[in-house]
């Protein structure tokens, strides 16, 4: 399953490193398909192939983090992209 279209990449080069921001951009959102966890994802850097975001599950949590194919279903479900979030700030997701 690809995770990131030509569109998302254009925006992680835009917005580039935002962790000195105190509310950050959040660009895309992937999901398990059980719902158990989510990324937030305001970072992504193509050679590392290695995002930065909130990840939820009991609390939010800030964190670097890749997605490998092999490891794709370890937790007993699929990571795929929410293909209905539109970018928006991380105080709006009450991820701060």
């Amino acid at each position: 399953m690809k995770l990131l279209t030509a569109k998302l990449l254009a925006l992680f080069a835009e917005t580039g490193n935002q962790r000195h921001l105190d509310d950050p951009l959040v660009i895309t959102k992937f999901v398990t398909s059980c719902g158990t966890l989510t990324w937030y994802v305001t970072e992504y850097n193509p050679e590392t192939d290695v995002f930065y975001g909130c990840i939820v599950f009991n609390a939010p949590l800030w964190e670097h983090f890749m997605f490998k194919e092999e490891n794709m279903g370890l937790l007993g479900s699929l990571v795929g992209p929410d293909n209905s979030f539109e970018p928006m700030l991380a105080s709006e997701l009450n991820l701060l």
